[in-house]
């Protein structure tokens, strides 16, 4: 009777759980990449908002057209943005232009990959009314002088925005009015 009782008994095999192991490690991979791809867009939309905040905050506290002391650090001060965070790492900084109808938001030199430039690159910024120019400097080796593709209108073409932001650490440097 116990022979029998054996032979009754289900269960898995060796070869039914690795087969689920596999399936369940295929399917975990799939799930980490798409992870993956949407945080780095979820991290590129911030980047995009971010600017945009930040530029429509400048124009309403510097009354637009004189931007001679725009600081990104006084905005956050007088709580008109909560920070400077850039969401790649490092933060958005403002630079002195010499010319106090335009202000400059740019990105510390690391952190940013090549998909979120090309997204930046392609995203329309603006007429000439509130528009100046986007720089993306690439830096292949820290101490040596970068390579920069300046762009007066947006969006840039797929191509050039590629080629633009293809191998380096990058820096954006977006230039408005």
């Amino acid at each position: 009777m116990s022979a029998i009782a054996i032979r009754l008994q289900s269960g898995r095999t060796i070869m039914e759980m690795l087969c689920l192991l596999a399936i369940a490690g295929i399917l975990s991979v799939i799930g980490i990449a798409g992870y993956s791809m949407a945080m780095e867009k979820y991290k590129t939309n911030a980047l995009i908002d971010k600017v945009n905040v930040i530029a429509q905050q400048a124009r309403n506290v510097y009354k637009k057209g004189n931007y001679s002391d725009f600081n990104i650090s006084n905005l956050v001060a007088i709580n008109k943005i909560q920070d400077n965070n850039n969401p790649f790492g490092g933060r958005l900084l403002s630079g002195n232009t010499g010319d106090s109808q335009v202000f400059s938001i740019y990105t510390e030199q690391f952190n940013v990959p090549a998909d979120a430039c090309v997204a930046v690159l392609r995203t329309n910024w603006g007429d000439n009314g509130t528009f100046n120019r986007i720089r993306v400097k690439t830096y292949a080796v820290p101490p040596a002088e970068p390579a920069t593709q300046s762009f007066d209108s947006t969006p840039v073409a797929a191509g050039s925005a590629v080629n633009t932001c293809f191998g380096g650490n990058k820096q954006i440097e977006w230039i408005l009015k």
